[in-house]
């Protein structure tokens, strides 16, 4: 150990590696523990007491796990051989691979799965199977990792027993890929704002970051958070705030299994409420007034438009929803238009007149009538 005041940092095996946890002497009979967890892909903390005789600790630690951050931090996060992988090296939060994750998401979080490898392959056949292995390998490796540094090889200390008794808090997640998963919620919370007012939905509309979240109050203790996790990903996430015994017993499962059988039964529950969402919400979300249209055809018109003349460019489709290309003349030239054509702004008129007519295409014309009505210039 090295001593930094009223605090012990507990380093690895040799003692020479990086701190993992952190003990600090409450009084004579009591030490508070916990661990650095922005180095490492769990978190414990608690409390350890002498028993009478003094040669002894009992305690009591919360476990914090997250599989999702500890499978996007592996290589190889569904190798048979991952549980045999050194401990520290498998547990160590390496700051590269969470800033690399990190901008992957809208909320700036690291607990995602980034790649084919890594959401489990092409195909879905072996995905329940290989998730349920790596979890026993991250479970395994998190204890030995506790019962390194808490008693670590060469010590006198002993541990006589680690169990992990109790499950108080779980999440459950699925992800739908969807192009403009933000716009996607916006049109959930819309859908869920105009629900029937007798239906009495408690909800929350909020944002992490650049991630808006929608959380709706299932019960007391059971919430559905649904969250734009990356511009193309969204999460439906169940979170159990307590109650796990009774959503086992709602659905059928022993509540007496072994604490990793409990941790996959969730899951059943959890699919059902999420389904369940799904089915009343989503002949609901139509697009409103047009918004990916209307992204698509910014992020399409400043990348072809002159900046110098993009205002009054956009001043023009707006009132005529076209544009007449004159070569001799003015702004609009045949060239820009062909442009505009290409990368699908504009389609040729049949309108026979001096110059070229280009009126704005068919996806675009009803969502610029929706917000600045007139009539179009040509038909």
């Amino acid at each position: 150990m090295s001593s930094n005041g009223y605090c012990q940092l507990i380093n690895s095996q040799d003692g020479t590696g990086p701190d993992i946890i952190r003990a600090r002497q409450r009084d004579s009979r009591q030490i508070k523990i916990s661990t650095i967890s922005e180095q490492w892909l769990f978190n414990l903390h608690g409390k350890l007491w002498r028993q009478t005789n003094a040669t002894m600790l009992d305690g009591a630690l919360d476990l914090e796990i997250n599989p999702t951050r500890f499978l996007a931090y592996q290589d190889a996060p569904y190798a048979a051989e991952l549980m045999q992988l050194p401990t520290l090296e498998v547990m160590h939060r390496a700051a590269d691979r969470r800033i690399h994750l990190q901008h992957a998401t809208l909320d700036t979080e690291d607990n995602i799965l980034v790649g084919t490898l890594h959401l489990g392959g092409e195909l879905f056949s072996q995905r329940s199977a290989d998730w349920q292995r790596s979890l026993i390998g991250y479970l395994s490796h998190v204890q030995q990792c506790c019962v390194n540094v808490l008693a670590p090889p060469g010590s006198d200390a002993e541990i006589i027993g680690f169990e992990i008794r109790s499950v108080r808090q779980v999440e459950c997640y699925w992800e739908l890929r969807a192009e403009q998963a933000p716009l996607i919620l916006r049109d959930m919370s819309i859908a869920v704002r105009s629900s029937d007012p007798e239906a009495e939905i408690h909800y929350l509309i909020g944002a992490a970051a650049n991630a808006s979240w929608l959380k709706i109050e299932l019960t007391k203790k059971i919430h559905l958070v649904i969250y734009a996790k990356c511009m193309d990903r969204l999460r439906f996430e169940v979170r159990y705030i307590d109650g796990i015994q009774g959503e086992l017993e709602a659905f059928h499962c022993n509540v007496a299994s072994p604490m990793l059988q409990r941790l996959m039964d969730i899951r059943i529950g959890a699919a059902a409420r999420v389904q369940r969402f799904w089915r009343d919400y989503a002949e609901r979300l139509t697009p409103q007034f047009g918004a990916q249209q209307i992204i698509d055809f910014i992020a399409s018109f400043n990348e072809i438009a002159p900046v110098a003349v993009r205002h009054e460019l956009l001043t023009l489709l707006a009132a005529n929803r076209a544009l007449i290309a004159n070569d001799e003349a003015g702004i609009v030239t045949n060239e820009l238009c062909e442009a505009l054509r290409r990368a699908g702004i504009l389609e040729r008129s049949r309108h026979r007149q001096r110059g070229r007519i280009y009126r704005m295409a068919r996806r675009y014309r009803a969502v610029f009538q929706q917000m600045f009505g007139g009539d179009d210039i040509v038909t």
